[in-house]
C-alpha cells in the first residue's frame, strides 16, 4: 500500500540492521560496521532456515520405523 502511494518503503531487515547499528553507535560511541551487520544477521537467518527444513525432513518419534524385535534366544530365556 505504502509502495503504491509513492511512499518510501524500508524492507524489516534493513530497519533491524539498522536500529542495531544506531544503538551500538550509542553505546559506543564508534560508527557501526553496518555492512558486516547486515551479513551476520542474513547468514544467521539463512542457517536457522536449513536447520528448520532438515528439522522438517528428519522424521519425528511418531513417524519412524518400528524396530523388529530382537530374536528370542536360548541364553536368553535362561537369563530371564
Amino acid at each position: 500500500m505504502a509502495r503504491a502511494k509513492g511512499i518510501q518503503v524500508i524492507p524489516g531487515l534493513e530497519m533491524f540492521v539498522q536500529q542495531g547499528a544506531r544503538q551500538f553507535e550509542i553505546w559506543t560511541g564508534k560508527p557501526a560496521p553496518v555492512a558486516e551487520m547486515g551479513y551476520v544477521v542474513t547468514k544467521t537467518l539463512e542457517r536457522r532456515a536449513a536447520e528448520e527444513a532438515a528439522e522438517r525432513r528428519r522424521p519425528s518419534a511418531g513417524n519412524a520405523v518400528p524396530k523388529a524385535p530382537k530374536k528370542v534366544t536360548k541364553a536368553r530365556k535362561l537369563r530371564r
